[in-house]
C-alpha cells in the first residue's frame, strides 16, 4: 500500500509526489497546457485522456495556443464558463 503524502495541502502517494503541475495549487494560470507540451515528466503528471489531446491536430492547436499566450486562454475560459453559467439547472 501507497503512503499518502501532502504536497501544498494535496495529498499524493509516495511515488507521484515528485508529480506536480504547479508550484502554487491556488494560482490559476495555463501551465496544465505548458506541461503538455514538454511531454516527459511533465506530462507524466497528467491523466492518459489529458495527454491524447496532443494526438489529435485540432487539439493540439488548441494546446500550443494556449501553453504560449496565457491571456488568450484566460479570455476562451472566461467566455465559455459565462456561456455554460447562462445553461442554467434543472431542479430535480
Amino acid at each position: 500500500m501507497a503512503t499518502i503524502n501532502f504536497i501544498n495541502d494535496v495529498p499524493v502517494q509516495e511515488d507521484d509526489a515528485s508529480l506536480t503541475l504547479t508550484e502554487d495549487w491556488f494560482r490559476f494560470n495555463n501551465r496544465f497546457f505548458k506541461a503538455l507540451l514538454a511531454g516527459g515528466t511533465e506530462a507524466a503528471a497528467l491523466l492518459p485522456t489529458d495527454r491524447v489531446l496532443m494526438d489529435d491536430p485540432e487539439c493540439a492547436n488548441w494546446v500550443r495556443q494556449y501553453a504560449a499566450n496565457e491571456a488568450i486562454f484566460f479570455d476562451d475560459f472566461t467566455n465559455a464558463y459565462i456561456a455554460m453559467s447562462r445553461l442554467g439547472t434543472k431542479l430535480l
